[in-house]
C-alpha cells in the first residue's frame, strides 16, 4: 500500500495521480479541532494554568495541524531565549518559566497558514487485471 500527502494537489502531475487508486481530501480543522490540536500538542509541557485553548483556537482560523505544531515550537523558544538572556546577566534560575498564553498568541501573529489550494479529489480506480492484455 502507497499513502502520500500534499497540501499543494494541484500542482501535481495528472500522471501521478493516475497511479492511486483513490483520493480525497482531509479539510482544515474545525474550531473544535483545533482545540483539540492545541491540547494534544501542549501536553506534558509546561504551560501556565490559565491558557485559555479555546481562544488560540479563534485566533488560528484556516490553520491545518501542522501550522498549529510549528506555532506551539515558536512559542516554546520565547521562555527559553528569556531563560538564557537571563543566564547571561547572570541571574540564576532553575529552568525556564512556563509558556504563557501571551507566548503562544506572540507565535500565532507570526506564524502563517498553509496555503491549500482547493481542488475537488479525483477518484480514479483500476484493477492490474484490466492490463492483462499488456503482456
Amino acid at each position: 500500500m502507497v499513502l502520500a500527502a500534499t497540501n499543494r494537489p494541484t500542482d501535481l502531475d495528472e500522471a501521478i495521480l493516475r497511479r492511486f487508486s483513490q483520493s480525497f481530501e482531509i479539510g482544515k480543522p474545525s474550531l473544535s479541532d483545533r482545540t483539540k490540536i492545541f491540547k494534544v500538542v501542549l501536553k506534558g509541557e509546561r504551560i501556565e494554568d490559565n491558557v485559555d485553548f479555546d481562544r488560540l483556537a479563534g485566533l488560528c482560523e484556516g490553520y491545518t495541524g501542522s501550522d498549529i505544531l510549528e506555532a506551539c515550537k515558536l512559542a516554546a523558544f520565547i521562555p527559553l531565549r528569556e531563560y538564557l538572556h537571563d543566564e547571561k546577566k547572570g541571574k540564576q534560575s532553575q529552568a525556564p518559566r512556563p509558556l504563557s498564553q501571551s507566548d503562544l498568541e506572540t507565535a500565532l501573529a507570526q506564524s502563517k497558514k498553509t496555503k491549500i489550494t482547493a481542488r475537488k479529489p479525483a477518484v480514479v480506480s483500476f484493477r492490474l487485471d484490466d492490463y492483462e492484455d499488456l503482456d
